[in-house]
């Protein structure tokens, strides 16, 4: 899975270099390993890992506020196109929008 994300996340590109791969998969390690100590289920928060920044919204932009909304829309819409199991992407998709950027 983690090519796949990588694939999609370059392909967006990057509004900065705080939000950059490097910055995401940062952001993996960290989900990856409170999520196991913590006994979570890291189907849903992997996915709300890599794609929390799927959607970048310049800090003075407009609709900034919205941007983990903005970015759960996209991330649902991706999980879909690569059949990731339906039972997750409702919870994956909430972690996302209560990711403040």
């Amino acid at each position: 899975m983690r090519n796949l994300f990588i694939e999609f996340l370059t392909q967006l590109g990057c509004a900065d270099r705080a939000h950059d791969i490097d910055h995401i998969e940062r952001v993996v390690a960290t989900v990856r390993q409170l999520g196991e100590r913590e006994g979570a289920e890291l189907a849903i928060l992997e996915p709300a890992a890599w794609l929390h920044d799927c959607v970048s919204v310049a800090k003075d932009h407009p609709q900034r506020q919205q941007a983990s909304l903005l970015a759960a829309d996209r991330a649902v819409a991706y999980l879909q196109e690569i059949n990731y199991p339906q039972q997750y992407h409702q919870a994956s998709t909430l972690q996302i929008q209560t990711c403040v950027s």
